[in-house]
């Protein structure tokens, strides 16, 4: 899962003080808005993609030698960003590494490492 999936799910971990008539007990309280997992600020949080393995989105500019920007494609998400040619690599429009980065899947070592991820 990536951590947007992963902060909509309680977190084991979490302990709330709940006032009670005889003093304060600590408790799992899923409904808890602040028990929510934390994804990679946890210590406990596994990557289980590496960054070299995450696809990204690129856009190939018509002319592969362009230096500067030319007029984008109609149906370029604003925030790609114009990649100029160098002597490695053709003219191209790069997914911002925010985007492709959150797709990247961890898990909570907690409960070990997933046998099989989709």
């Amino acid at each position: 899962m990536n951590e947007l999936e992963s902060s909509k799910l309680w977190c084991p971990m979490i302990r709330i003080e709940v006032q009670r008539t005889n003093g304060c007990s600590a408790v799992s309280d899923p409904r808890h808005q602040r028990a929510n997992c934390i994804g990679s600020q946890c210590a406990m949080w596994r990557w289980f993609d590496k960054p070299s393995q995450i696809f990204h989105v690129t856009v190939m500019c018509e002319d592969s030698w362009a230096e500067v920007e030319p007029e984008r494609p109609d149906d370029l998400n604003e925030e790609f960003v114009f990649i100029p040619c160098d002597e490695d690599t053709n003219a191209h429009w790069s997914e911002p590494e925010k985007a492709w980065m959150s797709r990247r899947r961890g898990y909570c070592g907690l409960a070990g490492r997933p046998e099989v991820m989709p």
